[in-house]
């Protein structure tokens, strides 16, 4: 079991719902965090942020009000830390956008859906490498 906070941003319910029995199936994390809305995780991210914890945030690409790269440029505003580590997951199969994410400081991983065990596999290892 990894040791840190997982947090999931996507505005689609059945992602959430995928994702969640997903975790619990590869005993990934204990009790991730869901929000639709990326202002949401912004909020909680303001209030709830502590550095000496790790953060993994699942963070979908296209989403209404705040897209994931609306998201990230936030929270490189707000913080600095190498303690938040981000996995863009997108519907689209668009090279812009993966040649995009890995160019940004917080993105371990870019996946597009569905997410597979596999691909929860190679996220436990760049999280393990990260530490």
């Amino acid at each position: 079991m990894i040791e840190q906070k997982l947090i999931v941003i996507d505005d689609d319910k059945i992602t959430h719902f995928i994702l969640k029995k997903m975790f619990e199936r590869n005993q990934f994390f204990q009790s991730p965090t869901f929000f639709e809305k990326a202002t949401d995780a912004i909020s909680f991210l303001k209030e709830e942020y502590k550095s000496s914890e790790r953060y993994l945030i699942f963070l979908d690409i296209n989403m209404p009000v705040m897209n994931g790269w609306q998201f990230l440029d936030e929270v490189s505003n707000l913080f600095s830390n190498s303690n938040l580590s981000v996995v863009m997951i997108s519907s689209s199969s668009d090279e812009i956008d993966a040649t995009k994410a890995s160019k940004n400081k917080f993105v371990i991983h870019f996946i597009t859906k569905p997410l597979t065990n596999d691909d929860l596999l190679v996220i436990q290892e760049k999280c393990k490498n990260a530490i």
